[in-house]
């Protein structure tokens, strides 16, 4: 694996040539000239178990202004579960190959998968400034949308598809109203609002957000004396590395930009930049 840091421009000109709007499609606007793409020649291999954030998978990129990180070959954390640092932006990511990982978690950039994704549990989009992109093949026992955008181009084998808002190509089977009968009620209010930072934060200690096989689609006589986290008093997802919500202190910051109209059928939200 050889890794190099190279201009924005150079990155694009070699990887997504049909890109003519560098600034826009990585959210960097006025600050793109400030960021440097990351280039990794080959595959990737995260070692780690737990949470690993993009910009944190290649230590040599640990100090750069990463705008975007490339991967020639395929991203490999069996153990880990990938997430995206910052949920108003973060990093593109754009995988040549296959993308395997114990939990892929995507909020803030708008990225692309070439190859076939394998995902041991859960498949998680969140926050309406991401979407991705996955070309190949998508494998996951969860996939879970939270006011995001998934697009799939190839097939895919899931056990459950759960959407809150979330914009996808594939039939849901669990919506905003029935989420109740496939989560556990620890990441959601009494009203089914889903709390997308609780999700996070156990899905990365390895706990589980679906509910026992034997209760899913069905109302459990649990429910009525289970702990529901309460809704965030200001914003609408706590901070994904808090394991509860602290209202005004502990919120993500309130949104900047205005999420983007529902593309037409077919078409990418994203399209043309």
């Amino acid at each position: 694996m050889a890794e190099s840091l190279v201009s924005m421009a150079e990155a694009f000109s070699r990887f997504m040539p049909e890109v003519t709007d560098i600034a826009s499609r990585t959210m960097t606007y006025s600050q793109a000239h400030k960021y440097k793409a990351g280039i990794v020649e080959g595959d990737l291999t995260v070692d780690k178990a737990g949470l690993v954030y993009t910009n944190e998978m290649v230590p040599a990129f640990a100090d750069a202004p990463l705008g975007a990180l490339f991967v020639t070959g395929s991203l490999l954390a069996p153990g880990a579960t990938i997430a995206e640092p910052d949920i108003d932006w973060s990093p593109l990511l754009k995988v040549k190959g296959n993308v395997v990982a114990k939990n892929l978690c995507l909020g803030g950039s708008a990225s692309e998968i070439d190859g076939d994704v394998t995902i041991e549990d859960t498949l998680f989009g969140y926050y309406n400034h991401g979407q991705m992109r996955i070309r190949g093949r998508s494998r996951a026992k969860l996939i879970l949308v939270s006011d995001y955008e998934l697009i799939f181009d190839g097939a895919v084998e899931k056990t459950y598809v759960a959407s809150s808002g979330g914009r996808l190509n594939v039939p849901v089977d669990y919506g905003s109203g029935r989420l109740d009968l496939l989560l556990v009620p620890e990441v959601m209010d009494e009203t089914n609002f889903l709390h997308d930072g609780v999700v996070l934060d156990r899905l990365k200690r390895g706990l589980p957000i679906l509910r026992p096989d034997n209760e899913i689609g069905r109302l459990s006589r649990l429910l009525a004396g289970s702990p529901r986290m309460p809704r965030c008093p200001r914003h609408r997802l706590c901070v994904a590395r808090d394991t509860r919500c602290r209202g005004s202190d502990g919120c993500a910051r309130p949104r900047t930009k205005r999420a983007q109209p529902l593309p037409a059928a077919g078409q990418s939200a994203l399209a043309g930049q």
